[in-house]
C-alpha cells in the first residue's frame, strides 16, 4: 500500500465472491486510472487540476459469510467485515501513514458494515 496513493476497497455483496464476474473488471479499471494532469482526454475545471487518481485497489472477500439461501447471516456477518476492514484501516494509518481522506469504498454491503468500517 503507498500511503501517496488512493486505496480503493472493493466489498462484494450478498451471494459474491472474489470471482463474481464484476468485481476484476472493476479493479483493473481502477488500477489503470492515473494523474488526470497527464491524461489528454480528460478536461477538468482548474479547481480539480491537481487531482490525483492512481490508486491501489483491495478486494474483501467475504464470500463463505454472503451464502445463499442465508441471508440473515449474511446480513449479520455485514457487521464483521466492516469491522475488520475498519481494523485493517486503522493498523494501515499506524505502520504506512495511510490517510482515510484518501480511501475510497466501493460495494454493496450494508450501512451497518460502512458504520462499523468508520468507527475507527
Amino acid at each position: 500500500i503507498n500511503p501517496s496513493r488512493w486505496l480503493r476497497i472493493i466489498i462484494h455483496g450478498f451471494t459474491n465472491n472474489r470471482d463474481s464476474v464484476w468485481i476484476k473488471p472493476l479493479k483493473e479499471a481502477l488500477m489503470s486510472l492515473t494523474d488526470v494532469r497527464t491524461n489528454q482526454w480528460i478536461s477538468l475545471p482548474p479547481s480539480l487540476i491537481d487531482l490525483d487518481l492512481e490508486s491501489d485497489v483491495l478486494v474483501i472477500d467475504w464470500g463463505l459469510g454472503a451464502k445463499f439461501p442465508a441471508y440473515n447471516n449474511a446480513a449479520s456477518n455485514t457487521r464483521l467485515v466492516g469491522k475488520q476492514i475498519g481494523l485493517l484501516l486503522s493498523r494501515l494509518q499506524q505502520l504506512k501513514g495511510l490517510s482515510l481522506d484518501k480511501v475510497h469504498c466501493i460495494g454493496s454491503p450494508s450501512p451497518h458494515s460502512k458504520a462499523d468500517l468508520l468507527d475507527l
